[in-house]
């Protein structure tokens, strides 16, 4: 055979398996060298959802064995990602979460309330969900079903969120405390943090920007305490028509609704402090339905209620129809490698009975610590006092009647963040411990479905 034909016979060949590669694999993120998709990917361009409503809709959406393939598509200078779940992902199983009658039927009646109001639900959690990471798509998703447009309350702070469409960047002139800060006695709102103004004209600028989703701004709250009449508010809208509003004094934390006329495409607020003027939060949104509030706590293994004093608490559940608390803690109890875990479980015991206090009734779900991996000499492997800690939040859930679910097993089990690590596109980060923007989608799409279990079981 000549040379000319074997080389045409060759190419043909390889255009052959060329055109069946496409067929049959996925095209998949690139991944940088350390594992992690680049920034310039992550940013504004995360994983879009599928068709939410009827995903959320779905009686079965508990029981359903999807996939999880990223599918990139690009066209010009966009992307856009459709997200499905991982093939080495088990599926959601009844059993991935735990709870009883009373859990299920108050969490149901809760919630059908966003037919008609907001009802809020309350994700406390430790750096895992930092950056809106894990509740974005849980709330995307439970407001297909449920209603609402926003992301709920915002702590003052810069904030780039590209899966809720808005950026927030704060002027010069803030302090900021949190709630685990050892030297500040101060009492805290539920929303675990506060910005006192320390200057005039000290502001928030609110852009939207294009994303998954598009924040509204057309109802904006104000949550703050200050103990004089003096404290004033200006918001600039993008036609700068600034509109002024005095804010009653108050020593206890309160919310000043501000309407706005439309959803602006920029939103600025210039405060004009009074005495001891702090701000709590400022909320986003419109319409009825449910909002999820993201209160991220770095380093920590319990949200600190002990600071937060019952009359706040009760009166921004009541006034906020609180429909769910959620505690995501464990990553930073781990590491330490206690040999007991009594003084954790006195502690996340009291954080419940604080709560409880506030409102007997409110259904409280608590999330397992997540699976974790440790170098062991050559090799990795998931930290072998993880499954203590686990047993540790699933007894005291058990005890105090709350719900619970075990998110290390729906990961797949032990040594399961090494496979979210090593996965293409990858959905963890190279610490082993922590999730990146896709693995905390697919986290939030997992939990999505556990809650919805409780949600669509039919009444006795």
């Amino acid at each position: 055979m000549k040379p000319i034909w074997i080389f045409f016979y060759f190419l043909i060949v390889l255009l052959m398996l060329s055109g069946l590669m496409r067929y049959i694999s996925p095209k998949v993120l690139p991944v940088g060298p350390d594992g992690v998709i680049p920034s310039s990917i992550q940013e504004g361009n995360e994983a879009m959802f599928d068709t939410l409503s009827d995903y959320a809709s779905n009686p079965n959406i508990g029981t359903s064995n999807d996939s999880i393939i990223q599918v990139m598509r690009m066209s010009n200078d966009s992307i856009s990602l459709v997200s499905h779940f991982h093939d080495f992902l088990p599926k959601i199983s009844i059993e991935s979460i735990s709870y009883d009658s009373l859990f299920q039927k108050e969490l149901t009646r809760r919630i059908s309330q966003s037919r008609t109001k907001r009802v809020h639900i309350l994700y406390f959690g430790d750096s895992q969900i930092e950056s809106d990471h894990i509740t974005s798509t849980l709330r995307h998703i439970l407001q297909a079903k449920y209603g609402g447009k926003g992301a709920g309350f915002l702590p003052v702070k810069d904030i780039y969120n590209s899966m809720e469409g808005f950026i927030v960047e704060k002027s010069s002139g803030w302090t900021n405390s949190r709630i685990y800060d050892k030297n500040n006695s101060d009492p805290f709102s539920p929303l675990a943090n506060y910005s006192k103004v320390q200057m005039s004209n000290a502001s928030l600028l609110v852009n939207q920007i294009s994303g998954t989703h598009k924040t509204s701004l057309s109802n904006l709250e104000v949550y703050y305490s200050a103990e004089d009449n003096k404290s004033e508010i200006k918001i600039a809208t993008s036609g700068n028509n600034y509109q002024e509003v005095t804010l009653p004094s108050s020593q206890e934390p309160r919310i000043q609704n501000i309407k706005l006329n439309g959803t602006p495409s920029s939103l600025k607020l210039l405060f004009l402090p009074g005495k001891n003027m702090k701000i709590h939060g400022v909320f986003l949104g419109s319409g009825p339905g449910v909002y999820v509030d993201n209160i991220s706590l770095r380093g920590q293994i319990i949200p600190h209620l002990q600071k937060v004093p019952k009359l706040y608490l009760s009166n921004f559940m009541k006034e906020n129809n609180v429909g769910l608390i959620v505690l995501q803690f464990g990553v930073n109890l781990v590491p330490g490698m206690l040999k007991s875990y009594r003084f954790y479980t006195r502690m996340l015991k009291k954080q419940i009975e604080l709560i409880r206090a506030a409102d007997p009734r409110v259904p409280i779900l608590v999330v397992g610590v997540s699976d974790m991996a440790k170098r062991s000499g050559t090799s990795l492997e998931s930290y072998p006092n993880l499954q203590d800690v686990k047993k540790a939040q699933a007894e005291v859930a058990k005890e105090a009647g709350i719900a619970f679910w075990d998110l290390e097993r729906e990961m797949g089990g032990k040594n399961s963040m090494i496979r979210w690590v090593g996965s293409c596109p990858s959905l963890g980060t190279k610490d082993y411990i922590h999730f990146n923007r896709l693995g905390a989608d697919s986290v939030g799409r997992m939990l999505s479905k556990a809650l919805l279990i409780p949600l669509n079981k039919k009444k006795d």
